[in-house]
């Protein structure tokens, strides 16, 4: 029998959507049927995988979630939005074995409730899971604290998104000045402060998505366009690919999945000014580690990035290791073996 598993996810995004498009391709090249249920279709990058709609919101969605796992045909689920932690005795309650694949931040998460109460919320939803994932070491910790034992399948550009990169490098050329940065930014206030710290070192913002929400893309709606900031939209992998193209530089702001974001801008060749909640990446001269919380440092740190030319060339021309060390490869063999161990198990 083929092997089949079925991606779910609650949130259009497209964070959320890059969740699906990710995992599908990998497992839809190994032979497997996969059926994706989101709000929105995944780009063109999701492989041969089948979609079915579900918008998880309204009366009854969790019935017709529900249904939706039933048509879809398949006992093992990856999930990856932990709104959808609370059903995973109702899946299992279908004879499913799930593996949820969740950022650490998400709605529930310590932005809004104590770190304390967020793990005992999450040790008790997730002990109904057969397998979690974690796609960066600090979450992978976070979830062993909460008595899970995660699988490290890190979020490293996959190589269609770099394919897509490389090929906008040879058709964009960097323009003076500019910084990229690629949400979610936290709403307005975010966004605001990433307008200042660029106006304090003198370059021009290219901010491009995913956005985390419809209240987020509105406040972007408010900034002024022109000579400070550049929307590009809430970006599929080509808008991104040429937001990196364009610019000189990146600045990465914290948030979930930030180290994914950090890793995209590595791989793309940019030298990258984050917070300290990067300093436990490896990125040589190319990052710039400070204070996220001091405007003023990130303003130096980003001033120094673009004038040091030497720096960003050398950043530019070694993109190739940097791609090899950050292959999403042995991630996705990993990734691979959990689910045929957890397939095997359910025949």
């Amino acid at each position: 029998m083929r092997p089949s598993i079925t991606l779910l996810t609650a949130r259009p995004t497209a964070q959320d959507l890059r969740f699906c498009r990710t995992l599908a391709q990998p497992l839809c090249a190994a032979g497997w049927r996969v059926t994706v249920i989101a709000p929105e279709r995944p780009d063109a990058g999701a492989g041969g995988s089948l979609f079915l709609p579900c918008a998880c919101e309204g009366p009854f969605w969790r019935e017709k979630l529900l249904r939706c796992v039933e048509r879809a045909g398949s006992r093992l689920l990856l999930i990856g939005d932990a709104r959808l932690l609370p059903m995973l005795p109702l899946f299992c309650g279908l004879g499913c074995r799930t593996i949820c694949d969740i950022a650490w931040e998400e709605e529930g998460s310590p932005q809004t409730i104590r770190e304390g109460l967020y793990r005992a919320w999450v040790l008790r939803r997730l002990s109904a899971a057969d397998a979690v994932i974690a796609r960066d070491r600090k979450t992978a910790r976070r979830f062993s604290e909460c008595g899970a034992s995660p699988v490290l399948v890190r979020g490293f550009p996959t190589p269609e998104e770099i394919g897509e990169t490389e090929r906008a490098l040879l058709r964009v050329s960097p323009e003076e000045g500019a910084v990229c940065a690629i949400g979610p930014i936290g709403g307005e206030s975010g966004a605001g402060r990433l307008l200042r710290v660029c106006a304090a070192a003198g370059a021009r913002l290219l901010l491009a998505g995913p956005f985390a929400d419809a209240q987020e893309r509105a406040a972007l709606g408010c900034l002024p366009q022109g000579g400070a900031a550049e929307i590009l939209g809430a970006a599929d992998c080509e808008t991104i690919a040429r937001a990196c193209a364009r610019a000189q530089a990146a600045l990465i702001p914290a948030g979930a999945d930030c180290r994914e974001r950090l890793w995209r801008a590595l791989a793309a060749g940019l030298p990258a000014v984050a917070g300290s909640w990067a300093a436990s990446e490896a990125a040589g001269g190319s990052l710039r580690v400070v204070d996220e919380t001091d405007e003023a440092a990130l303003a130096a740190a980003l001033r120094q990035t673009l004038a040091d030319a030497a720096g960003r060339a050398q950043a530019r021309f070694g993109r190739g290791a940097v791609q090899r060390r950050l292959s999403f490869l042995p991630e996705q063999e990993r990734l691979l073996r959990l689910c045929e161990a957890l397939w095997e198990g359910l025949q």
